[in-house]
């Protein structure tokens, strides 16, 4: 093989290795896109339900008024209520005042604290944090009674309460 030929083949060949691993790490769908920063970013030891909402807070343009679209976090006067792992626990409880984090208690090397969520940034810097989550919100706590849901339907409850008047009373159910 002429020298010029093995010269074009190798530049060929590594322009296209190293065009490969990027194709490969490039997040390809929106849902990758989403976890992304929580999984490989500076805000992974928060995980993505943190790191989403921080992400959130940067683009709100009214950072006072910031309300979260997420549900299921419980962010009230710009705290967010998180559970912490410790590398360091009395420099972790140290480095949250500072940030201005309240309610913060510890058991060993779990914290708990409400955090403001500006600060969420700061805080998966710190090194005295191994990782954390958010205190999720309770939705809705389920009622007692009657209940009817396309379930009924589908099951074909419904046609034997109106064939045989079983409705069930009387019936403990767990």
């Amino acid at each position: 093989m002429p020298v010029r030929m093995r010269l074009g083949f190798m530049l060929t060949l590594s322009l296209f290795m190293s065009a490969v691993p990027l194709a490969i790490a490039a997040p390809a769908t929106p849902e990758e896109q989403l976890v992304d920063p929580a999984k490989n970013g500076s805000l992974e030891k928060l995980g993505p339900w943190l790191a989403n909402l921080y992400e959130e807070f940067q683009r709100s343009p009214d950072k006072r008024a910031f309300r979260t679209r997420n549900p299921v976090l419980n962010v009230h006067g710009g705290k967010v209520g998180v559970d912490l792992y410790a590398n360091d626990p009395v420099g972790l409880q140290r480095s949250l005042a500072t940030l201005g984090a309240v309610d913060i208690k510890a058991t060993g090397p779990l914290v708990s604290a409400q955090v403001p969520v500006r600060v969420l940034g700061d805080l998966a810097a710190l090194p005295s944090l191994k990782f954390g989550d958010p205190v999720l919100a309770k939705l809705r706590v389920a009622s007692q009674g009657s209940v009817v849901s396309q379930g009924d339907v589908s099951l074909g409850s419904d046609d034997v309460r109106a064939a045989t008047g079983l409705d069930g009373s009387g019936i403990t159910v767990g």
